[in-house]
């Protein structure tokens, strides 16, 4: 798993009042209030973008087995106990 997709919790002192106004505009945007921060951390310039697709997401390991087989994929050798 990579850094960028390991998740961790954070505790943290708020207000009566932001936690207030932080649940409301999650209500209201029907999504949680991790949801709400996470998007705050986006806009402050600290938390990376979300990753667009799942390319992106595993480009950086793609290629980086060098002494695997070429042909993993396709030789029947490799494939005979895979079901076929």
């Amino acid at each position: 798993m990579s850094k960028a997709t390991q998740t961790e919790t954070l505790s943290l002192r708020i207000t009566a009042a932001e936690s207030l106004a932080l649940q409301e505009r999650a209500e209201s945007e029907g999504v949680s209030r991790g949801t709400i921060v996470r998007r705050a951390l986006l806009a402050y310039g600290v938390a990376p973008p979300p990753v667009e697709n799942l390319y992106e997401g595993i480009k950086h390991i793609i290629g980086r087995n060098k002494d695997g087989p070429t042909d993993l994929s396709t030789n029947p050798d490799y494939l005979k106990d895979y079901g076929l």
